[in-house]
């Protein structure tokens, strides 16, 4: 095939400071589906930047049909700040704000805020080019990697299953449209303008896991063959992920106050009833609390930690104190 082309993306900022976009685009020289693989569209999301740098090293080597256009960092100035949004303030609330929120401003503004004016200039350069989407990103380190396909739409559930990884979990009051409502969010858009797209959330904001990457490269590998861009079939160790919105959850909470501390079980792995999830060591008595799994299944969620927007210093998200009542563990029943 055709070697990489680095490109970029012009964009401006309200203050008159502009800025690029770097991207790959791959073209194999055949005929198929021209895929967009999108990561760190919020600045504190950075697993998945690594995971595409690695997927670019073989399907440079790989690609065998169609084409893809791969950027790294959507959202450079994020990046850059260490932060979700261009614009981050402790505290404040992005959610599906449709302003500030890179995610949920699609198409963008040419003359609106920071983040639609960096949509505006993604859409309409590569975004609007592309036949699928592949869209990464990381939640907390405490939640499994999930798949996030549109449950309605065939292919998307199929690149989802491809992936091998261990859980998906869709809105099943999210129907497709017919036509996308703007602003939206980016799989949104695709998927409502007949484009199947999906999201990934891996596990991890702030940092990189080794094991995320190779769980990351290994699905979007997956999907490029479930789509016949790369020959061979897809592998991993989970033949099918476990539908969240399917099965029953389990959450474990903190008896009493304390430090909430690991046992060896594994986010994401399996685990029997009764064995032990870890303990709470109050700092009112001093006791150990053993907490043990009421059922078996899988660990979706392991861990007190809370949101990260929420607090001044990020790094107090990550403290395992935990309230009494509070969940640090979700269980996954099969």
């Amino acid at each position: 095939m055709q070697n990489n082309n680095l490109k970029f993306i012009e964009v401006s900022r309200n203050n008159g400071v502009g800025y690029r976009v770097p991207y790959w685009e791959l073209d194999s020289g055949h005929t198929g589906p021209r895929v967009l693989v999108t990561a760190a569209m919020h600045g504190n999301e950075i697993q998945s930047p690594e995971i595409i740098r690695r997927f670019n090293e073989i399907a440079q080597k790989e690609l065998i049909a169609g084409s893809c256009i791969l950027i790294p960092f959507c959202n450079p100035v994020a990046v850059h700040g260490r932060h979700a949004h261009i614009d981050f303030e402790v505290g404040r609330y992005y959610g599906r704000d449709q302003i500030n929120n890179l995610n949920c401003s699609w198409p963008g503004d040419p003359n609106g805020s920071d983040a639609q004016r960096l949509s505006y200039a993604l859409f309409n350069t590569v975004v609007q080019k592309a036949t699928h989407c592949i869209d990464l990103h990381c939640w907390q380190s405490m939640t499994a990697t999930t798949v996030l396909p549109q449950h309605d739409n065939p292919v998307s559930m199929g690149m989802a299953t491809a992936t091998r990884l261990p859980f998906m979990k869709y809105n099943t009051e999210r129907k497709t449209k017919t036509r996308p409502e703007y602003p939206c969010i980016l799989t949104e858009y695709f998927n409502d303008s007949g484009h199947p797209a999906l999201a990934i959330e891996f596990s991890g904001q702030f940092l990189t896991h080794h094991h995320e990457l190779e769980n990351g490269t290994m699905a979007l590998l997956n999907i490029f063959k479930s789509l016949k861009m790369m020959a061979g079939e897809p592998e991993g160790e989970t033949k099918r992920p476990i539908i969240i919105n399917d099965q029953q959850q389990i959450n474990v909470t903190a008896p009493v106050n304390g430090l909430f501390v690991k046992s060896k079980c594994r986010l994401g792995g399996k685990v029997q009833k009764g064995e032990s999830l870890g303990h709470v060591f109050s700092d009112t008595d001093i006791t150990r609390h053993e907490i043990l799994s009421p059922a078996a299944g899988w660990l979706f969620r392991y861990g007190r930690q809370e949101d990260s927007s929420r607090v001044a210093d990020p790094l107090t998200a990550y403290h395992v104190y935990a309230s009494a009542g509070e969940t640090v563990a979700t269980i996954i029943i099969e």
